[in-house]
């Protein structure tokens, strides 16, 4: 996954940094305040990969050629636009393998949030962990996703970390945990973990031959997710400050997706309704493989955003491309319920490697339009109380070329 934070002065998208651009603008530097234009920001270290940086970052200032942005510290790159428009290329290792490529595109403007968070991998030093979960259950630690658990033995990343552990009925985190050695654990779940309860969601506009599920899971605040739970509730009494529970119902059928989703760490119930669905998109690529061309059909009259997404993979490598658009740049540009997007010509992009290009063969995308409740910065985790919600419509794969 990919973040970019862009912040314009005073802005602030799905996860911030807490006033930083702000604190840094209002500091009374008058060599600072004197400075043109508007500052951006790209940050692709994270709680996950600490190391993580990218590829390369590079910007489009309006209409001027794409120029390399510099790292000012360790994942994080600034630079600053005169114009009202920015375009914004982040090129970072895949999670798996280490070798393959993902690319983030961000067409903006300068009244967005302009600070761009982007998940970029970098293999992060590990310790062996090892122990126990009673009963048997799942088990996520820094860097698993899951592993089925009674007794347990795995590599996690150094520094602090948290574990979620969960049986049939019961969960439990256990925060900051310093992994600067090996760590041997007992996790007992049903004797210091708190119950799931029943998932109180309730969420309309459901359409014939759509499958619905309810689910909810965590996030916590040093970065380890679990895997939803079907319809049961996450317990609060394992919440800490900086830990995000999600909550979402989804409405699917093979090529489309409408999902509504509830940052929130309260309990209670939980109502909502599905957004309208895309009419129709369409992906093509380019005979020369410099870009990819989405079209879209469908009106969403409090949409924030509209995301772009293309990947290719076989056994052994993967490429992926996603491009995310501002609902002021769409506006700006003209684009609206009926809309065409190419992604930019990569050959123009100065550090361009031809091996972040999608490969030949059967091409899987998807277009994207995403709303919420309230403003944040692309990657930003969201405040609590917060609403999201996204229609997609997912392409078949396309036969070998």
């Amino acid at each position: 996954m990919f973040v970019l934070a862009l912040a314009a002065c005073g802005g602030a998208p799905d996860e911030t940094v807490d006033g930083a651009t702000d604190a840094d603008d209002n500091s009374g530097d008058a060599a600072v305040d004197a400075t043109p234009g508007t500052e951006f920001r790209v940050i692709t270290h994270s709680a996950i990969f600490p190391q993580g940086r990218a590829r390369l970052v590079a910007v489009r200032d309006g209409g001027a050629p794409w120029t390399i942005v510099p790292e000012v510290s360790l994942g994080e790159y600034a630079g600053r636009i005169l114009s009202a428009t920015i375009d914004l290329v982040v090129a970072c290792h895949a999670m798996t393998p280490y070798d393959d490529a993902q690319v983030s595109f961000f067409h903006l403007t300068s009244e967005d949030p302009l600070q761009v968070e982007v998940l970029c991998y970098a293999p992060p030093p590990t310790v062996r962990f090892t122990g126990e979960v009673r009963p048997i259950g799942g088990l996520y630690t820094p860097g698993h996703l899951m592993v089925s658990a009674g007794t347990f033995d795995v590599d996690v990343r150094t520094g602090p970390g948290d574990v979620i552990a969960t049986s049939s009925t019961n969960a439990l985190i256990v925060h900051d945990l310093p992994f600067t050695a090996p760590t041997s654990l007992v996790l007992e779940t049903d004797v210091n973990g708190s119950p799931l309860r029943p998932l109180d969601l309730s969420v309309t506009g459901a359409l014939q031959g759509e499958t619905v599920s309810r689910r909810s899971t965590v996030s916590t605040k040093n970065g380890t997710t679990m895997l939803p739970l079907t319809d049961a509730l996450f317990p609060r009494e394992q919440l800490v400050s900086g830990d995000q529970r999600r909550i979402y119902a989804n409405a699917i059928t093979p090529t489309t997706r409408r999902r509504v989703t509830f940052h929130n760490n309260q309990d209670g119930s939980f109502t909502g309704t599905f957004p309208p669905g895309l009419v129709a998109a369409s992906y093509q690529r380019q005979a020369d493989a410099a870009n990819e061309t989405f079209t879209w059909t469908g009106a969403f009259p409090d949409r924030r955003a509209i995301d772009f997404d293309a990947s290719t993979s076989d056994e052994t490598s993967s490429r992926y491309i996603l491009a995310h658009i501002s609902s002021r740049r769409m506006a700006m540009d003209g684009l609206g319920d009926n809309g065409t997007y190419a992604t930019p010509d990569r050959r123009d992009i100065p550090g361009w490697e031809a091996t972040w290009d999608l490969m030949p063969g059967g091409v899987r995308w998807s277009v994207a339009v995403r709303g919420s409740s309230s403003e944040a910065p692309y990657g930003a985790r969201r405040a609590d109380g917060d609403v999201t919600w996204e229609s997609a419509m997912i392409g078949v794969p396309a036969a070998p070329e």
